[in-house]
């Protein structure tokens, strides 16, 4: 973990507080080549796999820089992702996030309507319309807010319950996402949220195990049909349609 964390700051500290983006670009990852192979050690293959009940194809990381501005915005509305029914998200924390620093928050109820979709999506919602769904709500019951030192470790299904990034309003977060789901998921035109381009991933794939390598190139086992359409559009941070976090 120690070098993990290494690498990872080495990667955010060639952003400045005043040029960096909402999420670092496959260059920067690309030159931190270690934090993608982190991701497909193992023992974390095994826990995506236990969980998925199924092979995993792992969809890459995030690195998101999160600014302190308070705003509800993108995905710090309450949203589901729609890769597949199920997925396996693991945030790492690169800085103490406490309530007020932009934290990973999971909805623990579901909505009345909690599987309806519309135009192919979940309903995105703001805090006070989210209150409005559920009626009765109480945040320390029905929501489980994911504060941490630097190098805490978050596991999460981000494709069954609603979650978000917390407004941050005191400081600033950053975070990488390490995704996983089913090798053949419900939506692929959906997946490849990472910045990493197809030909990169192939290209560090063919040096790695082959139980990796499956792993990288889940999209190798679909269908002619699925393989051939291309990822649907990614939305910035500051979007109305988020498809991050």
């Amino acid at each position: 973990m120690d070098a993990l964390l290494a690498d990872a700051n080495a990667l955010v500290a060639r952003h400045s507080p005043w040029t960096r983006s909402f999420q670092a670009d496959a260059a920067d990852i690309i030159a931190h080549e270690e934090i993608i192979r982190w991701g497909l050690s193992d023992r974390l293959l095994d826990i995506a796999e236990n969980y998925l009940c199924a092979p995993v194809g792992y969809d890459g990381i995030n690195v998101f820089f999160t600014k302190a501005d308070g705003m509800e915005v993108g995905t710090r509305r309450w949203h589901r992702d729609v890769e597949d029914r199920r997925m396996l998200k693991i945030a790492l924390y690169l800085n103490d996030v406490d309530e007020d620093g932009g934290p990973l928050q999971v909805l623990r109820r579901r909505l009345p309507d909690h599987d309806r979709m519309v135009g192919g999506k979940f309903p995105i919602m703001h805090q006070g319309q989210l209150e409005k769904a559920l009626g009765d709500f109480d945040p320390d019951r029905d929501v489980v807010t994911c504060t941490g030192k630097a190098g805490t470790l978050i596991f999460a299904d981000t494709a069954a319950w609603y979650h978000r990034g917390k407004p941050a309003r005191a400081r600033d977060r950053c975070a990488i996402y390490f995704n996983y789901m089913n090798r053949a998921p419900l939506r692929p035109f959906r997946c490849e949220r990472s910045t990493i381009s197809r030909a990169q991933i192939r290209r560090l794939a063919a040096s790695m195990p082959q139980r990796q390598r499956d792993c990288l190139l889940w999209r190798d086992s679909l269908p002619l049909v699925a393989r051939i359409v291309p990822p649907a559009p990614v939305w910035e941070v500051g979007s109305r349609e988020p498809s991050t976090y």
